[in-house]
């Protein structure tokens, strides 16, 4: 049986508010895990996200209360030592083997496009650059436009 494609997510702003894993009283997003759900019966899905050690231990409690046996793995993305290796997220997937991301962060999308990885730049926030966005780079309004290009 041949192997799933990987998609990579980012949790802040995609499938939930900003820091969401931080504060446990912060639901996901609408739709969100309804549409994580239907994505994973076709691909195998990591979280990748830019977390402080600290808050690691909270934001895999968020993950599992939320999203219980849906991602293969939970990376995390330091940006700054001392906390751990430097590294960016189009480097772990290229590690993890993905070949998509969905994520909040301009930078984020172009670095991971840059690097050969298709990107979905999610959220309203990100509303004003759909009609501007380098190639590679698919601006997805909500989980449903998510369900839409992935499915």
């Amino acid at each position: 049986m041949a192997s799933k494609q990987i998609i990579a997510i980012d949790l802040d702003r995609v499938l939930g508010p900003h820091s969401s894993a931080v504060f446990s009283f912060m639901k996901p997003y609408k739709g969100a895990v309804e549409a994580i759900a239907k994505i994973k019966q076709k691909y195998d899905l990591y979280v990748i996200t830019a977390r402080h050690p600290f808050f690691k231990q909270r934001t895999i409690n968020w993950i599992n209360e939320y999203f219980p046996d849906t991602f293969v793995s939970i990376d995390f993305v330091y940006y700054k030592t001392p906390f751990g290796p430097r590294s960016s997220k189009s480097q772990i997937c290229k590690r993890i083997g993905a070949k998509i991301i969905l994520d909040d962060k301009m930078s984020n999308a172009v670095d991971c496009a840059k690097n050969g990885i298709k990107a979905y730049l999610y959220g309203i926030q990100n509303f004003h650059r759909r009609n501007h966005l380098p190639k590679d780079i698919v601006w997805v309004r909500d989980w449903s436009v998510v369900l839409k290009k992935l499915l």
